[in-house]
């Protein structure tokens, strides 16, 4: 009997571990690949991108454009200058390789307006706006400063470039910061007509910097307003470089970039706003927290 019940009670045991459901191993996700990174420092730029990269040119300036920086694993040649031709630059990149190009463009009569970042932008960490567009061999951005002329990040590739490299680009652009001189600027402002007639006609547009200082309305096609508040207004400039525009009670009104309703008199070379007669149609994202 006790043999019988022994072999009853492996013949058990042999049943349940084979009708048990058998452990699967599951791999475990490879771990994110680690890039070591370098910080470039420039006087009103900065950004961090990989220490495999390094730092090609910089500085450099000729007729209408300067070079903040050039950096990546190819290489850069400024365009040589005789007057006022300037050659083509030239670059040198090789299958796996890239150089990216940081430069403005100066060149002109001086603006009423800067160009202002699409709704649709990007907006980084420091508070500036980028557009992004990858080509196959190629990303280019524009990088909105509020109260500078805008950036032009040009990145060049030596073949398709990988995902990796991409990212690296992508990651260069989010991390950038500029610093654009903000200590001298003033608020323009005059005093509207008094009574119920102050307001005669109204602009819409988005609340930009200029060349020749104050806060002006952006249009489209590259029309601008030369605008004078109502006296009593001020403004003052956030953390994020972007200018915040208050009434005469200290309340807010609108930001650098907001896109605006303004009523008031004059035209576009002279126009005075009326205190009872700005709205904000869109309000520009901020940075995130």
């Amino acid at each position: 009997m006790i043999g019988r019940s022994r072999r009853l009670v492996l013949l058990i045991a042999l049943v349940a571990a084979c009708t048990s459901p058998v452990p699967t191993f599951t791999p475990s996700a490879p771990p994110a690949t680690a890039i070591a990174l370098a910080a470039y420092e420039g006087d009103d730029l900065s950004f961090e991108y990989p220490a495999e990269w390094r730092v090609i040119a910089e500085r450099d300036m000729r007729i209408g454009q300067y070079t903040y920086v050039v950096v990546g694993t190819g290489d850069w040649q400024s365009g040589t200058q005789h007057s006022t031709q300037v050659n083509a630059d030239a670059w040198t990149v090789d299958p796996g390789e890239l150089v990216a190009h940081l430069s403005y463009f100066y060149s002109g009569p001086a603006s009423t307006v800067f160009q202002t970042p699409p709704f649709d932008a990007r907006v980084l960490e420091s508070g500036l706006a980028a557009t992004i567009e990858d080509g196959p061999r190629s990303t280019l951005a524009t990088l909105f400063v509020p109260g500078h002329r805008e950036i032009t990040v040009d990145v060049r590739y030596g073949g398709e470039p990988t995902d990796l490299q991409r990212s690296a680009v992508h990651r260069m652009i989010d991390s950038m910061d500029a610093m654009a001189d903000s200590d001298g600027f003033n608020l323009k402002t005059g005093t509207p007509p008094s009574g119920p007639g102050c307001s005669t006609t109204a602009f819409q547009g988005t609340l930009a910097r200029g060349d020749l200082g104050g806060l002006n309305l952006a249009l489209p096609d590259f029309a601008w307003v030369w605008v004078s508040w109502p006296e009593g207004w001020t403004a003052r400039v956030r953390e994020d470089r972007r200018v915040e525009l208050f009434d005469r009670n200290g309340a807010h009104v609108a930001r650098e970039w907001d896109e605006v309703d303004v009523g008031g008199s004059g035209d576009s070379n002279e126009f005075q706003s009326c205190p009872d007669a700005v709205s904000v149609i869109r309000a520009f994202p901020l940075a995130p927290e």
